[in-house]
């Protein structure tokens, strides 16, 4: 099938997949390009792919349509040229008690997001906790970050004080990232469970969060007193992995 119109309405369905409302109404989401096709062909997500007709299928999915490069650059959010865009089926959340924990309290940049993803799957933090208020998993610019890391990853949202209350009563040590009356990170013991939390880009952690943790630390530095939130929590996650 080729479409070459951008009154199509699958086209105008598709575009709608750029804005979070829409997202949420269909549990569909937009990836670019093929690495990120192929990791989520791996997971089974994929419900369609966008081909342009000046590229090569290289997928050999069922579900492909071939459009021309005026309707898949309207379809697509990257400011280059792409070749290639997946339709995908929303991941379902999941809760498990790994060893490592990564706990994000309204975390707002996407770019910050998709490396904190990233970073947890690479140290061996393979549960993520979100609160109700951090940003769209699936905005592009944190799929883009996380470079497929979503995909291989359990997440879920929920209320943090509960979750962390949950965690304690099964024998978690609950770390806030935090610069307020904290040990360094380096002084801080090793435990074999753990979870570590992240604040907000401005605001930090939310007092009411931060005071049900068991211990706070902050990363020893010789001239800042602060890191952007994906790198402070990436040296976290670093010192502490479990890989």
């Amino acid at each position: 099938m080729k479409i070459e119109s951008l009154k199509n309405e699958r086209v105008k369905n598709w575009i709608k997949l750029h804005q979070k409302k829409y997202r949420d109404e269909t549990n569909l989401f937009l990836i670019e390009e093929d690495h990120l096709i192929n990791e989520a062909l791996k997971k089974g997500i994929v419900n369609t792919i966008i081909i342009c007709d000046d590229s090569k299928d290289i997928f050999n999915f069922e579900n492909t349509v071939i459009v021309n490069r005026s309707v898949i650059n309207k379809i697509s959010t990257n400011v280059s040229n792409v070749r290639y865009i997946a339709v995908c089926n929303k991941l379902k959340e999941n809760f498990v008690l790994s060893n490592r924990i990564l706990i994000l309290d309204q975390i707002q940049d996407p770019k910050n997001m998709g490396t904190l993803i990233r970073s947890a799957l690479s140290f061996g933090f393979n549960q993520i906790i979100l609160s109700e208020n951090c940003v769209d998993l699936y905005n592009d610019k944190t799929l883009r970050g996380a470079q497929g890391s979503l995909f291989h990853i359990n997440f879920i949202k929920d209320d943090l004080i509960n979750k962390i209350s949950y965690l304690k009563e099964n024998n978690y040590k609950v770390i806030a990232l935090t610069l307020n009356n904290s040990i360094y990170l380096n002084d801080l013991k090793k435990h074999k469970n753990m979870a570590f939390v992240l604040g907000n880009e401005g605001n930090g952690i939310r007092k009411e969060v931060e005071d049900v943790c068991d211990e706070r630390v902050k990363i020893e530095m010789k001239s800042f007193d602060s890191l952007n939130v994906s790198i402070a929590g990436s040296i976290a996650m670093y010192v502490f992995n479990n890989v």
